[in-house]
């Protein structure tokens, strides 16, 4: 019966975003359609570099799905790390924290709200550059690539959380760190090119950031290539390969990020409770 009930709550926040959204289809679609091809922008630009290099496929693969990875980060970083402050400012926020529900239903639904919009999104991306720009799907390991998802979706909505704790007390200035984030997920994360042509000043920056390895064993795996990250090391007189030590690292990371967001956002919600502001924006 408790499950019954999380499932309903769940389905109730995603239904109710979801309405709320198709309000305003128009204001909505524009404002994601005018990122979408200012992104897209630069994947061809990627890719014309590319040509005669003999790797064009795999290229245009990694750029795909990386920048597939990028949509649903940028969308869970916008729906549930911004999206708190969204209810704060329609006044529903304070109603909703004030029911007898669990402190992680309202982030969750959420993120479910945003995986149901961003998919259709994420098919029109590689319908795009399966027919514009000739890439072909590849596809070499579907069950490793769908686990390798779920990593990086726990990594991004752990992010999303240690963000959303933040915003709810930095509020409209919250901004401009979603700016920022998003900036350096663009220029550091290998959203639209191979970590294998990037400069060293840029990898040595990309391999102090987590979501980078997710983005890389995400795409990495899908098409069938070994990490461009890691490399194979050994520790402790023991060989691991460059695989299976980025499959260890990104499990690691995936899960201590989306403790520490749970965490921090549920300490947020009790301090702004306590203190009064939660329904001040």
């Amino acid at each position: 019966m408790e499950i019954r009930k999380h499932l309903d709550q769940l389905k109730a926040i995603v239904k109710f975003n979801l309405k709320i959204e198709t309000r305003y289809p128009i204001s909505y679609m524009a404002g994601f359609l005018n990122m979408f091809f200012w992104l897209f922008s630069f994947s061809i630009l990627v890719l014309m570099f590319s040509r005669g290099t003999g790797e064009e496929k795999i290229i245009g693969n990694i750029i795909m799905w990386g920048f597939v990875a990028y949509l649903v980060f940028q969308g869970l970083l916008g729906e549930v790390g911004f999206g708190l402050i969204r209810l704060q400012r329609r006044g529903t926020l304070e109603q909703i924290l004030l029911t007898p529900i669990s402190p992680w239903i309202l982030p969750l639904g959420l993120a479910g709200f945003t995986i149901i919009i961003h998919m259709l999104f994420v098919v029109f991306a590689i319908f795009l550059f399966c027919i514009l720009m000739k890439v072909p799907i590849i596809i070499k390991n579907p069950l490793g690539g769908f686990l390798a998802g779920v990593l990086f979706f726990m990594m991004a909505y752990g992010l999303a959380l240690l963000y959303a704790g933040w915003a709810l007390k930095a509020k409209r200035s919250g901004w401009a760190l979603i700016n920022a984030i998003q900036i350096i997920t663009m220029l550091f994360c290998g959203v639209f090119y191979s970590f294998r042509t990037a400069p060293q000043a840029v990898l040595t920056i990309s391999r102090i950031i987590p979501l980078s390895y997710a983005i890389d064993l995400l795409r990495t795996t899908i098409v069938g290539i070994e990490p461009e990250l890691i490399s194979t090391a050994t520790i402790l007189g023991i060989e691991i390969q460059g695989r299976l030590l980025e499959w260890i690292l990104v499990t690691a990371l995936s899960t201590l990020l989306l403790a520490l967001g749970y965490l921090y956002l549920t300490r947020s919600i009790e301090d702004a409770k306590r203190k009064g502001y939660l329904a001040t924006y």
